[in-house]
């Protein structure tokens, strides 16, 4: 017999892989905010270290980080995409209640033909930042950034 924690985490990831949001390991889902918006789980993304370096705009890396899927943006907490872990792979307009979204230190895309756009605030307004292919940013102080609130996939032209 499934155990309610089991069925718990299914639900999750059914949930989130249903709003376009992926996780690993579903350990909790934000309710509706009475809205009918629905929100996903975010994956933790426990111990996670990547090799420091003092880049601290958006640069291309050998290498993903570790635990970021391919085609995903990866959001991290902690600078050089340490710390607890969100990945988005579609547009969203409305992510004010994901917890990792709202304390983003660090950004990676990991997306091989799309470039994505976050903003700071939801419905595709306030600030902007831009990442290409295969770049991140390990440090986002230097963007004034750190609130993701809406995310717009494009297709990237070489």
């Amino acid at each position: 017999m499934m155990s309610i924690l089991k069925r718990w985490a299914v639900f999750a990831a059914a949930l989130a892989a249903f709003l376009g949001l992926t996780i690993g390991t579903a350990a909790a889902v934000a309710p509706t905010c009475g809205r009918g918006h629905h929100h996903g789980a975010v994956h933790q993304a426990k111990g996670h270290e990547h090799p420091r370096g003092d880049q601290s705009g958006a640069r291309h890396h050998r290498h993903a980080p570790r635990d970021c899927p391919a085609g995903t943006l990866c959001a991290y907490t902690g600078d050089n995409y340490t710390g607890d872990l969100a990945w988005v792979s579609h547009s969203h307009a409305d992510l004010r209640h994901s917890y990792v979204l709202r304390h983003v230190h660090s950004l990676y895309d990991n997306a091989r033909y799309r470039s994505v756009t976050v903003y700071t605030r939801s419905h595709y307004r306030g600030q902007t930042l831009t990442l290409r292919p295969g770049t991140g940013v390990r440090h986002l102080a230097a963007h004034n950034h750190g609130h993701i609130k809406s995310v717009r996939w494009h297709r990237h032209h070489r």
